[in-house]
């Protein structure tokens, strides 16, 4: 059962893995984006519906109590800025985040707007002299960017950072419209990135995959121990190790593993067998295991040690193995702090 699991997992992987194109993944987080617009403008559109609700919004300059509670469920709580206009003059503002030097440009309903700290979608809606416009933050435009401040989509709106905005000059885009149909600006694939939800949906299988196959040979070497053959059980165990860590670093299979950080040599690089931070911790992990697993055979391998020379020989091998694993584990981590762009400074945790 389990190798028929492993291998039906192995085949799900690869389909995935193979299944892949730079057009589902710009297909996929444009969709993304889109449904979470959409969210937000059904929630505008829920709030307007009504008079009592519209006349509220004409008189929140006069009503401090419904100004309140409008910041707190626009602004505050779904990230969505509103201003409010009397015969073309500004009335009231949810904040200074977003406030057009001129709103004469920006139509009824919906439309797409470029500010100087970013993209907006907006929502307008006109009754005699008064209007209400609704900011939806899209994506931020800082002016200087660096590891804190960069210029991405907004987060309650998509979590991925492989799509960009497109302009007239590009192909291969997907159209992102309102509700209402409206044509609202179109997004680009960036870098040919995959999206989040798609490494981790190949990741998951990969894992399970990998699981699957450990647990499988780690029972065949305890079926094979349990026979009497405890040397031919961790020889096995070995040798399937090594050859899941060769077919792994030699032929960089599964091939996604550079999409995530943590198997990016630019943060952490020791040699061929450990080429980044991720690998090294596949090899901790693989190598306890394969140690406890002959910890956990110690009685079958060593039985009726009757002679005292034997006895001394054992703790004395014992004892240069731990001393030999310990100096292996120790020039590990010094690699580890050495050849890597980790801070490993805790003299100041606070900071």
């Amino acid at each position: 059962m389990l190798a028929l699991l492993g291998l039906s997992l192995l085949l799900t992987a690869v389909i995935v893995q193979k299944t892949y194109t730079p057009v589902n993944s710009l297909v996929q987080s444009a969709r993304i984006l889109e449904e979470n617009l959409r969210n937000k403008e059904a929630l505008i559109n829920k709030q307007l519906n009504g008079t009592e609700r519209f006349k509220k919004m004409m008189n929140l300059r006069n009503n401090e109590q419904d100004a309140i509670n409008a910041i707190e469920n626009f602004t505050t709580k779904n990230n969505i800025w509103f201003i409010t206009l009397t015969n073309n003059k500004l009335s009231f503002w949810s904040g200074i985040k977003v406030l057009p030097d001129s709103t004469n440009t920006i139509k009824d309903g919906y439309s797409f707007i470029k500010q100087p700290n970013g993209y907006y979608e907006t929502f307008r809606k006109t009754e005699g002299n008064f209007s209400v416009i609704f900011f939806i933050p899209v994506k931020i435009n800082y002016a200087f960017q660096n590891k804190y401040l960069q210029n991405k989509f907004a987060r309650d709106l998509l979590d991925d950072d492989n799509i960009d905005i497109a302009d007239f000059t590009d192909v291969n885009v997907y159209e992102v419209h309102s509700s209402d149909n409206d044509y609202l600006f179109s997004v680009k694939l960036k870098n040919n990135d995959a999206n989040n939800d798609f490494v981790y949906y190949e990741l998951s299988f990969w894992i399970l995959t990998a699981i699957t196959l450990c647990v499988l040979m780690h029972n065949i070497c305890n079926y094979v121990a349990s026979k009497g053959y405890v040397v031919l059980s961790i020889i096995f165990l070995a040798l399937y190790i090594v050859l899941f860590r060769f077919v792994n670093l030699h032929y960089n299979l599964p091939d996604f593993t550079y999409k995530l950080s943590i198997f990016n040599p630019a943060f952490y690089g020791s040699s061929l067998v450990y080429p980044s931070l991720g690998d090294f911790c596949i090899n901790i992990l693989v190598i306890f295991w394969f140690v406890a697993f002959v910890y956990r055979q110690r009685r079958r391998f060593l039985t009726n040690v009757q002679s005292k020379t034997a006895g001394y020989v054992i703790v004395v091998v014992a004892i240069l193995t731990l001393i030999g694993v310990s100096t292996s584990l120790l020039r590990l981590f010094h690699g580890l702090v050495i050849n890597s762009k980790i801070n490993f400074d805790v003299n100041n945790v606070l900071s």
